[in-house]
């Protein structure tokens, strides 16, 4: 889901982001989610405290790297980062970090 796309609110992703994805994770209580963001703004940010303030609801995170940062940046610790979308596999649901 784009949510940017359906909304007027503001631009700045720490405000706009976290109640929205809280919104529709919180909607669908049975479901686990795989969430996909990038480097550009807060997106590590926003994912890893919904990861805190909804345990075991996140399956995986990837983001992608669109900034010069370091992959292994303590920032996406845990997630995985590509520069590359073909780069982008995952075979277990287990492991996020494959």
């Amino acid at each position: 889901i784009i949510l940017r796309r359906f909304s007027k609110e503001s631009l700045n992703a720490q405000k706009f982001k976290p109640p929205h994805v809280r919104n529709i994770v919180d909607a669908l209580p049975q479901k686990r989610f795989i969430l996909v963001g990038d480097s550009g703004e807060k997106d590590p940010e926003v994912y890893r405290q919904l990861m805190t303030d909804r345990p075991g609801r996140v399956v995986a995170v990837f983001i992608h790297l669109v900034t010069k940062e370091d992959p292994a940046s303590p920032r996406f610790a845990g997630f995985r980062v590509f520069r590359n979308w073909a780069d982008v596999t995952w075979t277990n649901p287990g492991d996020a970090t494959k």
